[in-house]
């Protein structure tokens, strides 16, 4: 039976969980923000390194020490590395050696026009990314687009995860409660101004084969997590991905909505990490 978890976090958590500033920027900036501006630093001037995968270039940073747990970052529809929440990978950096990553035509990553731009391919890219980074298995993390890829990477590239965490995940883009993401991505596909990387990940999303039928035959743990007010991929979808793995849990995030590593990332990742060491608590739903 499908394990259903709601978690609510404490405001002492909270405040336990922010990272010191440790020097005054002035007097109308809190110390709060001086930690994530300080973070956002630290994010951002991390060395953009470059492998060769599936014929394309595709860069990454990495984060935490080399003997830490491997975990790979897989992003969402529309995103670049640079766009992750640093307070957010700073806290899986405390306990993992992190990778994230652009996808093929993406951010600083090439492409290979030659090859067709697919979320078949772009699975095939990560579980390539796992070997190029020296390891069998990996932890893994996907969000969004990235938690579709990451289902096709449970299903076809089973021995390449750990674990498996799929944060606002949807069976398939094209079911009705996911219109509102269908409408985002119809409009940059026809959009003559639209960015080449997000065209290529637009018509990828439409054109989408759901690997639904085949989630019945994970054996891997995974854990779905969604905000409880997510309207892209709604809680919905990620009950119907839930009940489909064999032995899945659910963790449902109150009032947040689909950027839930961006509005909890003190939380989320301490429900990830939890997750991943098999620690994990937290009161059951009604």
């Amino acid at each position: 039976m499908r394990k259903i978890l709601s978690v609510v976090f404490l405001l002492s958590f909270l405040v336990l969980s922010v990272f010191a500033a440790g020097c005054i920027v002035s007097q109308t900036i809190t110390e709060t923000e001086v930690s994530t501006v300080n973070l956002t630093e630290w994010y951002l001037s991390t060395p953009v390194q470059y492998v060769e995968v599936n014929n394309v270039t595709i860069a990454y940073r990495e984060f935490g020490t080399s003997n830490a747990d491997p975990l790979l970052m897989i992003l969402g529809y529309r995103m670049t590395m640079d766009g992750w929440d640093p307070t957010f990978i700073s806290s899986l950096a405390d306990d993992y050696h992190v990778y994230v990553y652009d996808h093929r035509a993406m951010g600083y990553s090439s492409n290979d026009p030659s090859t067709p731009y697919t979320m078949n391919q772009l699975t095939n890219d990560a579980a390539a990314l796992v070997k190029a980074f020296g390891y069998e298995r990996m932890y893994v993390f996907g969000h969004s687009m990235g938690s579709t890829i990451g289902l096709e990477f449970a299903v076809m590239h089973p021995d390449a995860i750990i674990r498996l965490v799929l944060a606002s995940v949807t069976p398939s883009p094209h079911e009705p409660y996911c219109r509102s993401l269908m409408n985002v991505v119809e409009s940059a596909i026809a959009d003559p101004a639209t960015e080449q990387g997000i065209y290529y990940e637009s018509v990828a999303i439409k054109e989408s084969v759901p690997v639904t039928d085949q989630l019945g035959n994970v054996t891997l743990d995974v854990l779905v997590i969604v905000g409880t007010e997510d309207d892209v991929t709604p809680v919905e979808g990620c009950f119907v991905v839930a009940e489909k793995i064999p032995g899945a849990s659910l963790v449902q995030f109150k009032g947040c909505t689909h950027e839930i590593f961006v509005e909890k990332p003190y939380e989320v990742a301490d429900v990830m990490t939890g997750f991943y060491q098999n620690t994990v608590t937290a009161v059951p739903a009604s």
